[in-house]
């Protein structure tokens, strides 16, 4: 095994880096993007590096090697302060990005023969998250697998599992859990979710939903007599109004009157004279 830091391979590491160099050599996988004169510069800023460094291993990081102690057992590196990059740069790279599975829109209840979908929300550090896949599986009540399937991808970090009508009608009556298991495409850590629902009969799901109109028709006439009674109280009040008017009225065409006599009475005497 050749060692590109000391003992007996760096001569023979040298005599090929001369004969390499010599010839110009260019990988055939990288003939297309490097040149002869590309080339010709990497052998010899090789060649100038074992000649400062006296070894082989050219790192591309912060860190150079600089020697070994073989008796201590002991590596040594020197820093490289032209390294463009600084410490936290590739940080983002080093955290993990597991994903975080939450019910976004899930029923609580299930009726035989009807589709039931159940939408999740994928986030990783708080944002959606598409690159992820999801699966899950039906457990009935008797905690045997009933359904199998895959999440479609809605985008937005948004999953959804349909369950269609002649899926929820082999169901029988009961709890049931919905587990689904989700893999990020940056971290090969499964995440499940559980989400239990009860699978009601169609005649009790159908008795909750006539009381549930009922309830709303209720409130919706309880809104109309009270909208009624208001109006009611409104016309009342401009009778009223329309009265206390006439009133007004009649007082003034009596006082109108007795003007009028009054008047005449007083032609009538000054005639008189």
């Amino acid at each position: 095994m050749l060692d590109l830091t000391k003992g007996t391979s760096l001569p023979i590491l040298a005599d090929a880096h001369a004969d390499l160099s010599a010839a110009n050599y260019i990988l055939p996988e990288l003939s297309e993007w490097v040149t002869a004169s590309d080339a010709s510069a990497r052998w010899a800023a090789q060649a100038d590096f074992y000649s400062e460094m006296g070894h082989f291993w050219v790192s591309a990081g912060p860190w150079m090697f600089d020697h070994a102690d073989v008796d201590a057992l002991q590596l040594f590196f020197s820093a490289f302060r032209e390294y463009p990059y600084k410490a936290d740069v590739w940080e983002p790279i080093l955290t993990v990005k597991i994903p975080e599975v939450a019910p976004l829109s899930v029923p609580t209840t299930v009726v035989p023969g009807l589709s039931a979908t159940f939408e999740m929300s994928v986030t990783v550090f708080g944002a959606g998250y598409d690159r992820a896949s999801m699966k899950y599986i039906l457990v009935d009540p008797r905690g045997e697998v009933v359904g199998a399937g895959q999440a479609e991808n809605l985008g937005g970090g948004t999953f959804s599992i349909a369950l269609t009508g002649g899926e929820t009608g082999a169901l029988s009556v009961g709890s049931y859990k919905l587990i689904t298991i989700t893999v990020g495409e940056e971290a090969a850590k499964p995440v499940t979710e559980d989400i239990t629902f009860t699978v009601t009969p169609e005649l009790a799901y159908f008795q909750t939903l006539v009381q549930e109109i009922q309830a709303q028709l209720g409130g919706r006439i309880g809104d109309l007599e009270d909208t009624v009674d208001a109006m009611s109280a409104t016309i009342d009040n401009q009778n009223a109004a329309l009265a206390a008017a006439a009133n007004t009225a009649n007082m003034l065409m009596a006082l109108a009157a007795v003007s009028l006599v009054v008047a005449i009475v007083a032609v009538a005497l000054s005639l008189r004279k």
